[in-house]
């Protein structure tokens, strides 16, 4: 069982082991809490275990085994976890429409540009944090 502090815990779901650690180091140094998950098939089955569930998940589109689109879809039939908010990650062009097709609240730009807009973006999600 995954034990994590709601308010400060971010589920990252990302299929590319660099990206994964280098989000997981910026936002472990900016004082969260990182559960990483490298496709939408173990996204799930870690969420189901969380106790309590992770306040975000930044969620890639585009992973082998079950992409993000199949996850959200998984994820929202699912009420232990389908009210965790999600931003999406990635480099499509059309990433607004692709946000707003699967429910996202927010989106994160592919490649990160600016660490600022990342954390500002995160932060948004734990205003009592």
């Amino acid at each position: 069982m995954v034990q994590a502090d709601t308010k400060k815990c971010i589920f990252v779901v990302e299929d590319s082991r660099e990206i994964q650690f280098l989000i997981a180091r910026l936002l472990k140094k900016a004082g969260y809490e990182v559960i990483c998950a490298n496709n939408g098939r173990e996204a799930l089955e870690r969420l189901r275990t969380c106790d309590p569930t992770p306040g975000l998940i930044l969620l890639d589109l585009m992973m082998p085994d079950m992409d993000g689109y199949e996850f959200r879809c998984n994820q929202e039939k699912d009420s232990k976890i389908a009210n965790i908010p999600v931003v999406i990650m990635t480099a499509d062009r059309e990433i607004e429409s692709k946000a707003m097709k699967v429910g996202a609240k927010a989106f994160l730009k592919k490649p990160f540009t600016n660490v600022a807009d990342i954390l500002a973006t995160i932060a948004a999600f734990f205003p009592n944090a």
